[in-house]
């Protein structure tokens, strides 16, 4: 009787580790989704700010002093973005890596790489390209909120595909 006692007390406190440390995968994944989708919704901001005020500028065309101002704005906007990004990528690979390191938890980290860095790369490139276009800054408010929708896109089916435990589990709490 004490042997059995012996296994279910061992057996219980095995399940109570496994429970805590799914439930910090499931909270960590759960703060990063959050963290991704409010850089998400920064970027999102200041590219709409940015045009908005550069349209507006150029409907009350200045003199050519002002090319050097409109040229300090573009590079502060594409520093933002930049950093931006920069930390999306971070959220990114640590929601990755902190979901591969627990057993049960299936992160894929070949599509991460190959999705999400190409999509990372992809939005850069335009966040710098439309910094410094002069025209067309609908068609480039446009499309950075298409590449930000595709990467959102991309993370949910991502999401629902490799974590669907985490999310499951944690909304049910």
């Amino acid at each position: 009787m004490d042997l059995l006692a012996l296994i279910v007390g061992v057996a219980a406190i095995v399940a109570a580790i496994f429970s805590a440390v799914g439930s910090s995968v499931r909270n960590e994944a759960h703060h990063q989704a959050t963290v991704i989708q409010d850089l998400i919704k920064d970027i999102s901001e200041i590219t709409h700010n940015y045009f908005f005020t550069v349209t507006g500028e150029a409907s009350t065309q200045k003199n050519c002093g002002d090319k050097v101002a409109d040229t300090r704005k573009a590079m502060i906007y594409e520093s933002k973005c930049s950093m931006r990004c920069d930390l999306l990528e971070s959220a990114l690979q640590l929601l990755v890596r902190r979901c591969s390191r627990s057993l049960l938890f299936d992160a894929d980290v070949e599509v991460f790489r190959s999705d999400f860095v190409g999509l990372l790369g992809s939005l850069r490139d335009t966040l710098s390209v439309g910094a410094y276009s002069s025209e067309n800054t609908v068609q480039s408010i446009l499309v950075v909120d298409a590449g930000l929708v595709r990467l959102h896109m991309r993370l949910n089916d991502y999401i629902s595909e490799r974590f669907r435990p985490v999310f499951e589990t944690a909304q049910s709490h």
